[in-house]
């Protein structure tokens, strides 16, 4: 293949992973709502309003994952099919969230019983405000707290 067919090629690629294949699969607020899916996934944990969804809707090219100025805006783990790449799931942030304290416990429960029981993820990724580094995580209740 000549350098002008691969930049061809290449040129009608860009753009094109995603498009008309990125769709929701499932919500779970619960561990026993975990979607069973057979497909690698990875995932996006971070504190709130650090921009997990706005930041799989850019890879996705998409406006599918719901943002909002609000922290604790995601309150379940949520699923998103790559066609046949796998799955991205955005999950609930961590730290300040206009939501009670059980129900950002629940979300860490919840957190922590995926990472620790998926089979099928592959990669997570931490993503990380510059003006506020991790949040203290260690102020974060840990598994065994929350068990």
């Amino acid at each position: 293949m000549s350098l002008r067919n691969v930049n061809a090629h290449k040129h009608t690629m860009d753009g094109q992973v995603f498009k008309k294949r990125f769709s929701f699969v499932a919500g779970a607020e619960t561990k026993e709502t975990l979607p069973q899916l057979k497909m690698p996934q990875v995932a996006f944990v971070g504190r709130s309003n650090v921009g997990k969804s706005s930041l799989i809707n850019a890879v996705a090219q998409s406006t599918l994952v719901r943002v909002s100025d609000t922290p604790g805006f995601t309150r379940a783990l949520n699923f998103f099919q790559m066609g046949k790449l796998g799955v991205m799931v955005d999950m609930p942030g961590y730290g300040f969230a206009f939501a009670k304290e059980g129900a950002k416990e629940s979300w860490q429960k919840l957190i922590y019983d995926y990472l620790e029981n998926s089979k099928e993820m592959k990669r997570l990724f931490l993503l990380l405000d510059s003006r506020h580094g991790t949040g203290h995580l260690s102020s974060h209740p840990s598994p065994e707290q929350l068990n």
